[in-house]
């Protein structure tokens, strides 16, 4: 299996397995509930930011360009709210439940976006800086 592959597989199931086991955490909800494992993190970075940048990981370190990282942490992002989703739609089924959906799918993509954005950017940087250590070297 290719390194693109393999990155974006793995970090799909773990952000996946991750939004779905805390559901609670990813959902839209007025009150923000913070775990208690979760008191070591500083209060600048939030449990799903935590969760994201550790899930994401491989998607953005494994692939060896920098277009086939941006495109597994593009799928990433669209495809690992759906498994919390459906399990939501399961336990709530009423009239509203479609634009409960759509709203929750995009809230939890903006949660899962931002760890997406650090990683791609830290991706960028490396791979700018090497593009330079490059050029210098070969001059």
């Amino acid at each position: 299996m290719k390194r693109n592959t393999s990155g974006f597989l793995l970090s799909l199931s773990a952000l996946s397995i991750a939004v779905l086991a805390f559901g609670d955490i990813y959902l839209f909800s007025k009150v923000s509930i913070r775990p208690g494992w979760a008191g070591f993190l500083p209060h600048w970075l939030g449990v799903s930011d935590f969760i994201g940048l550790c899930c994401l990981a491989p998607a953005a370190l494994l692939p060896e360009r920098l277009r086939s990282v941006a495109a597994a942490l593009a799928k990433c992002v669209a495809l690992a709210p759906l498994p919390v989703l459906i399990a939501y739609s399961i336990d709530h089924a009423d009239a509203g439940l479609w634009m409960n959906l759509l709203f929750n799918y995009g809230w939890v993509g903006l949660q899962c976006l931002i760890p997406a954005t650090i990683w791609f950017v830290v991706r960028s940087l490396v791979e700018g800086v090497r593009a330079l250590a490059k050029r210098a070297y070969d001059r």
